[in-house]
């Protein structure tokens, strides 16, 4: 059976090369829904992905438009006809799939749940393909291809999201230790310090106290983020996010870093320990309001980041950021007899999904904070705790 393109049109054009002038034919065109299962699959195509990817383009499909796939038909065979004024293709020699095999899996899916649903998809037919051609295009589109960044997405979702244009706005602010210095784009560039992904995370652990926010996921932590500052406010949790970073600023610094590599503390695992124990404690808190009282910036800026260890665990994954927590709580208590840091019943630090890296990858949940870690154990020896 021939597979049918409706709206169709041939599109010819020439590609210059180092001996000749080569002329290009190729096919532009929506996919008839019904001809979908004849396209056909070769050997060098990945498998069908998991359910919920499936699931996720059947969505889109019902929604909007999806990417044009490609298809290579072995032969130049095809009748073109004009049943109701328009022109319609049939191609006639086998069509295989070169890219998006998981557009069209989704849509024979949606059309067997949803008789009436007639999903839409775009499709450009290259002719006289090989198997050799077709392998090397699908390595080309699939490997070669930059995979947009999770923060050019995050900055896509300003006009869905009040609390990520809050956060982008305040990048941008002169008032803000961070201001220019967030990567909100594909690549990082000279002098930025921290991905937007990473500040968001810090954002949501940080205020995890007033609703939801310990999350990798995009979309979930934009509306997390908004949930909670609808209780916080817009202010406010653009003031306490200013207050954090002029902490660590402060007790650090921030405004003098030249090799960001070089600073531990701006790496995701310490930020992210350093917002739980302020989240969990009552101690720097004003009602909603992130405070850090003089005496406390003071411990906390004899927090030995210098450490080996400490250098370690902030870039690392897994239990390190557990293990932070804990020598962070240790040293921040140091010394005292009394008025320890005070903790938010019902809270852990560790029941969260953030992770340690900046690309939105989930990772399994860390266990309670716990010091019988030999690294961890070592570094509180050292420290004297």
């Amino acid at each position: 059976m021939s597979i049918k393109l409706l709206k169709a049109a041939i599109d010819i054009f020439k590609l210059p090369t180092t001996t000749k002038t080569e002329e290009i034919i190729i096919l532009r065109g929506v996919v008839d829904p019904e001809s979908l299962k004849e396209i056909k699959v070769d050997k060098y195509q990945r498998e069908v992905l998991s359910s919920a990817k499936i699931k996720a383009l059947m969505v889109a499909l019902e929604s909007s438009k999806v990417p044009d796939i490609e298809l290579g038909m072995r032969g130049e065979r095809y009748q073109v006809r004009k049943p109701d004024g328009e022109e319609v293709y049939f191609l006639q020699d086998d069509v295989f799939v070169i890219d998006g095999l998981q557009r069209i899996t989704a849509a024979l899916k949606l059309l067997q749940e949803k008789f009436d649903c007639k999903p839409r998809i775009g499709a450009v037919v290259h002719f006289s393909t090989s198997f050799d051609w077709e392998r090397e295009r699908f390595r080309i589109l699939n490997q070669e291809r930059t995979k947009l960044d999770v923060n050019v997405f995050l900055r896509n979702l300003q006009t869905d999201s009040e609390a990520i244009d809050m956060i982008f706005r305040l990048c941008n602010d002169s008032s803000f230790i961070l201001q220019n210095r967030v990567k909100w784009s594909q690549n990082m560039l000279r002098g930025q310090l921290i991905p937007a992904l990473l500040l968001c995370k810090v954002t949501g652990v940080l205020h995890s106290r007033f609703g939801p926010g310990r999350t990798s996921s995009c979309h979930e932590l934009a509306s997390a983020l908004d949930t909670t500052m609808k209780t916080v406010g817009r202010t406010t949790m653009r003031d306490n996010i200013k207050t954090f970073f002029e902490v660590i600023d402060e007790c650090f610094g921030v405004k003098r870093i030249v090799m960001v590599h070089a600073a531990s503390y701006m790496r995701s695992t310490f930020l992210l320990s350093l917002a739980d124990i302020f989240t969990n404690h009552t101690d720097f808190w004003r009602g909603t309001r992130l405070f850090v009282e003089q005496k406390l910036r003071c411990k906390i800026a004899k927090f030995p980041i210098n450490d080996p260890e400490i250098e370690r665990l902030s870039g690392a994954g897994g239990q390190a950021r557990a293990i932070m927590y804990e020598i962070m709580l240790k040293a921040i208590n140091s010394g005292k007899r009394k008025k320890r840091l005070k903790g938010v019943d019902g809270l852990n630090p560790a029941k969260d999904t953030s992770d340690s890296g900046d690309d939105g990858v989930t990772i399994p949940e860390a266990p309670a904070p716990t010091t019988n870690e030999s690294s961890g154990r070592k570094t509180l020896a050292r420290m004297g705790l």
